[in-house]
């Protein structure tokens, strides 16, 4: 079973097998398999309801998918700024990767109630919020800081090997159990569970899905969200309450997350390795880790530094997720999870240390400091 962001509107008609179900009822990757596999989904695609427009039911999907990286991309900025501080028990990106998980885990749950209703919020939602909020790439870069020292204080091979092998545990580690946290939620409390609504309540519900479905729910309320959102960015920045990267990070974040939109439908080519997130996750770290490098010679407060950390954390950040990688942990075969497991980082990190050893030749390693800071 391969999981991708792009197949969360199909149909799906695998099963699994199901000896020993009563044993294993209370397993975080049995329920994570029933949400996905046990009940088919027949979706239609959902299709403008503009009349007059020449518009394609792309178009709602692409604003659903700006607006929630948006979001996303802001969740996991604040959550950054929230969490560094000195002598922090925890690397800070843990927390954006935690919490994208544990709303990953409660919308997979809940994913036979939004596909039948708001197809389009489903893959905005785990696409969109998810995938912006969860970032592969800032966690190889910071894996390969610790394996290699690069930008840190000189300290023995030994030491960089225990951090990078540690910061790798926690990682996926925490991903996992928080994927489950979120899975364990929606069953606790099935706000969703659409049997169990009252007839008003339920009546309640049809009333807003119709209103969602129109041109007004469908085109204008995201579009104008968006504006919202890019206006406030400019604002805080013209105001001088951020720096100008704020912009140009909400600029380039929907880019990153739309590529791995298209990327993700070349999940089902391999059943057992989901090559489209492979791609965007190894790519996107490469990237990462070469801006990286030219932020160590890039000046704080000037232009081409703000782009360069709007690219990171926008573009490449939204590029790249965990989210989805976590998912795709828990439905494939244990030998096949391993593997693509594995690959995903010794990939990344093989090329972290081709283009910042590259770099690191001509200078010290701890002399690689970024000098451009948002």
């Amino acid at each position: 079973m391969q999981v991708t962001d792009a197949n969360l509107l199909q149909p799906q008609h695998n099963t699994i097998v199901t000896d020993g179900v009563n044993d294993m009822v209370d397993s975080s990757s049995y329920i994570l398999r029933q949400s996905f596999v046990n009940e088919p989904l027949h979706v239609q695609e959902p299709i403008s309801h503009c009349r007059g427009l020449n518009l394609t039911f792309t178009i709602p999907l692409v604003l659903q998918l700006i607006l929630w990286s948006c979001i996303g991309v802001l969740i996991r900025i604040g959550l950054l700024h929230m969490h560094t501080y000195d002598e922090a028990p925890v690397v800070p990106i843990l927390y954006p990767q935690v919490v994208g998980c544990v709303i990953m885990g409660w919308i997979s749950y809940n994913k036979q109630e939004l596909a039948s209703r708001f197809p389009n919020l489903l893959v905005g939602l785990s696409t969109g919020l998810c995938g912006s909020i969860t970032t592969f790439s800032s966690f190889t870069l910071l894996t390969y800081q610790e394996f290699s020292g690069l930008g840190l204080t000189r300290r023995s091979p030994i030491n960089n090997i225990i951090a990078g092998l540690a910061l790798i545990g926690l990682t996926i580690g925490m991903s996992s159990i928080s994927l489950a946290t979120g899975l364990h939620v929606a069953s606790l409390f099935p706000v969703l569970n659409l049997q169990a609504l009252e007839p008003a309540t339920k009546a309640k519900l049809d009333s807003l899905q119709s209103r969602l479905e129109s041109c007004l729910g469908d085109i204008w309320i995201p579009l104008v969200l968006c504006l919202i959102i890019y206006i406030s960015g400019v604002g805080v920045v013209i105001a001088g309450v951020s720096t100008t990267s704020i912009a140009f990070t909400l600029l380039f974040s929907p880019f990153g997350t739309l590529i791995r939109y298209i990327l993700s439908q070349y999940n089902g080519l391999y059943s057992t390795f989901p090559i489209g997130t492979f791609l965007v996750n190894v790519v996107g770290s490469m990237i990462l880790i070469g801006i990286y490098i030219l932020k160590t010679i890039s000046v704080s407060g000037s232009v081409p530094c703000a782009v360069l950390v709007g690219l990171a954390d926008g573009f490449c950040g939204c590029l790249t997720t965990i989210s989805t990688f976590a998912m795709e942990l828990s439905l494939l075969p244990v030998r096949s999870s391993y593997i693509y497991c594995l690959a995903s980082i010794c990939m990344s990190q093989f090329l972290g240390m081709l283009i910042a050893g590259t770099w690191a030749w001509y200078s010290p390693v701890a002399a690689l400091q970024p000098t451009c800071i948002a």
